[in-house]
């Protein structure tokens, strides 16, 4: 979870700063086109003669907040390495603020093909304004290159948005301890002989050994016929 862009921006207005304001309702928008040989004095006396523009002297100061907003990510695997990704956008700023811009509300799923070096995604994202947008977007090795509506673009009529992202990453990759690997019982006998002292490795220490060239069956006086491999030894272990 994350949240960005917290905090405001206060500015003060020029002496000759002016809010306008814009009636469009019920108006032909051939009406706000400028006209020739109008000059731009010409034409925003006509838009306020019109009362198409509202003008109001401004206030002294003007306080902007930056698009504040909350993301909730979360990925999960479905299937060894692939994977799929959920990402929340919510919008924390009310649109009533002519002067603050605003995030769009956004829900994306984005389903991923990740391997250690190569990995593939494509967004599929749906906002609050009803704009649906689908993209695609490829990672090589540190650095990755996409977009969130590449497909989407190419399959309307009226471009609606367009985006791309890249960027580089450095991954590190988590690698499996020593501690974690369980020992086998040649893992022992190889590991103690060296701490028993057993010329010819087969896993019993010289002093109880019958034959000390060969990793052969040893016999003990008190012990019938035997291997060496019937149990770990360790420097604690031996069997007499």
């Amino acid at each position: 979870m994350s949240v960005t862009d917290i905090g405001s921006i206060k500015y003060t207005n020029s002496p000759n700063s002016q809010q306008y304001t814009l009636t469009a309702a019920g108006a032909n928008t051939q009406d706000f086109a400028k006209q020739q040989p109008e000059t731009y004095n010409d034409y925003f006396n006509r838009l306020k003669t019109d009362s198409l523009v509202l003008v109001k002297g401004a206030a002294p100061t003007s306080k902007v907040k930056p698009a504040d907003g909350a993301a909730f990510q979360r990925r999960l695997q479905y299937y060894r390495r692939l994977y799929i990704d959920g990402d929340i956008l919510l919008n924390m700023l009310a649109t009533t603020n002519p002067v603050s811009p605003n995030y769009i509300t956004t829900f994306t799923v984005t389903p991923r093909l990740e391997k250690k070096w190569v990995s593939i995604y494509s967004p599929v994202s749906y906002n609050a304004n009803g704009q649906f947008n689908w993209g695609a977007g490829v990672r090589v090795g540190p650095l990755f290159v996409g977009s969130g509506s590449i497909l989407s673009s190419m399959l309307k009529q009226r471009l609606q948005t367009a985006d791309v992202h890249m960027g580089l990453t450095i991954p590190i990759f988590q690698t499996k301890s020593n501690k974690d690997k369980t020992p086998t019982l040649s893992d022992t006998v190889y590991r103690d002989k060296k701490i028993a002292d057993d010329r010819d490795g087969d896993g019993v220490v010289d002093s109880k050994d019958q034959c000390l060239t060969a990793r052969a069956p040893y016999r003990s006086s008190a012990a019938p016929m035997t291997t060496a491999t019937a149990y770990p030894i360790t420097a604690t272990n031996v069997p007499v």
